[in-house]
C-alpha cells in the first residue's frame, strides 16, 4: 500500500523549468516536498527520495499524512 501511495503521489507532481534550465518540482498539498535537478528524470528521482524521508518523519511523528487517490495512510497505526 505505501509503494502504491508513493506513486500516485509521485504522479501528482508539478514540474516546471526554471532558470539555467533546471528543472523544479513540487507536490501540492506535500508541505516541504520539492526537487530540482539538471534534468526532468533526475528531478523526478530527487522528488521521489525527498517524498519518502518525508512519509518516514510524517510517519514517525504521527502527523497527518494528506490523502492520495484511495490511500489514507493516517490510518496505519491508529
Amino acid at each position: 500500500m505505501i509503494i502504491e501511495f508513493l506513486k500516485s503521489a509521485i504522479a501528482l507532481a508539478k514540474y516546471e523549468q526554471i532558470e539555467d534550465g533546471i528543472y523544479y518540482a513540487e507536490i501540492d498539498g506535500f508541505d516541504g516536498v520539492w526537487a530540482n535537478g539538471k534534468t526532468k528524470n533526475e528531478c523526478q528521482k530527487e522528488l521521489e527520495e525527498v517524498l519518502d524521508e518525508w512519509l518516514i518523519l510524517k510517519l514517525k511523528q504521527n502527523a497527518n499524512i494528506p490523502k492520495v487517490q484511495n490511500y489514507n495512510l493516517n490510518l496505519i497505526g491508529s
